[in-house]
């Protein structure tokens, strides 16, 4: 691994450790959150220094831990697009308002290159990135959600989840979360999701983007449950 990748890693290490310690955990506390991350190696990336390479991390290591604090191998080129300009207008209304906005495009339209952008972008502001997987249950969406807010959330049941994710978005300035890839969240989770909204309405901004089938889905669970759920999702807005 090249000299430049390893600062870098080293940089956004520093700052993955100072969001957790702004938001009330130890140092200690935000490297327990790392998959497979010694505290001893991680402090070591710390003090790494060029002129000091005695002081051996193996390159699985930097990448292990590159990898959980936002470093990416290929570099890319943000292009501010016509698309780029719609999605990041509905981040920014959403955030200022607490509305839920719908963003549904075809792959490739930049949707995922745009939200991590902004989330970088505006680190520290709080705005929240999450890519919605298949395997998530409901357990683990809470958990990913805190995770991005980097937040504490080791042994709480659901019912402690449920309240910290309310209670730590609810205490922050115009919060908005970006979950990418929405339609391939399960469905079970999209209703759960609704709960969630509701106790955060106006307080926290959610975009929602992801392929133009999710549209299906939301028809779909709009007819097996309540109007209600059916105008909680009416957001749906743009195509892009």
């Amino acid at each position: 691994m090249y000299t430049d990748d390893k600062l870098k890693i080293q940089s956004l290490a520093k700052t993955y450790i100072q969001e957790h310690v702004n938001g009330g955990q130890s140092q200690k506390q935000a490297i327990a959150k790392l998959r497979d991350v010694s505290e001893a190696s991680f402090i070591k990336i710390l003090q790494y220094k060029p002129t000091n390479e005695g002081t051996e991390i193996s390159n699985e290591m930097w990448r292990t831990v590159g990898y959980q604090v936002g470093w990416r191998k290929k570099n890319t080129v943000f292009v501010e697009t016509m698309n780029a300009q719609t999605l990041i207008l509905y981040y920014e209304l959403a955030k200022e308002y607490g509305e839920m906005f719908c963003v549904l495009g075809l792959e490739g339209r930049g949707k995922t290159c745009t939200a991590e952008w902004y989330t970088r972008n505006m680190r520290g502001k709080g705005v929240f990135y999450l890519r919605c997987k298949r395997t998530l249950n409901k357990k683990y969406f809470l958990i990913d959600m805190l995770r991005s807010m980097g937040k504490a959330y080791e042994g709480m049941n659901m019912y402690e989840l449920m309240a910290a994710v309310v209670y730590e978005l609810g205490r922050m300035d115009s919060p908005v979360f970006i979950f990418d890839e929405i339609d391939k969240l399960p469905d079970d989770i999209l209703m759960f999701f609704i709960e969630l909204y509701n106790d955060l309405r106006y307080i926290c901004g959610f975009v929602l983007q992801g392929q133009i089938r999710f549209e299906q889905v939301v028809k779909k669970v709009w007819n097996a449950e309540s109007q209600d759920t059916g105008n909680c999702l009416a957001g749906l807005g743009a195509a892009i």
